[in-house]
């Protein structure tokens, strides 16, 4: 359900971040606006995949007695790779902006 609200939020955040991204000393952080969002908008994709698989393998006849514990494992998968692309999201793109302490000066400077 967060990222649901994430995704709704994140409507307002892709301007911002398209107009971050063209900014020379912002690059870095209108990527990380679009990375994050991305990853929160196709990560149902990959979710949905990932369920489907799990629905397949529980009507196959060997996993008939496991039912529940295949899907507890499915949507188990499901949220730690919602949270490793997520945190992988904001780690990637924090390396990448590590060091700009001084991107607000410089990007006052381009403007003025």
């Amino acid at each position: 359900t967060i990222r649901y609200v994430i995704v709704a939020i994140g409507i307002v955040f892709v301007p911002l971040a398209v107009f971050l991204y063209f900014i020379p000393p912002l690059k870095e952080y209108g990527r990380l606006i679009m990375n994050f969002l991305g990853v929160c908008v196709f990560s149902t994709f990959f979710d949905a995949v990932i369920l489907l698989a799990c629905s397949k393998l529980v009507d196959v006849s060997i996993f008939g007695n496991f039912k529940i514990l295949v899907m507890i494992t499915a949507f188990s998968i499901v949220n730690l790779l919602m949270i490793y692309l997520l945190v992988f999201t904001l780690i990637k793109s924090a390396m990448k902006s590590q060091g700009d302490f001084k991107v607000v000066k410089e990007a006052v400077k381009y403007f003025g």
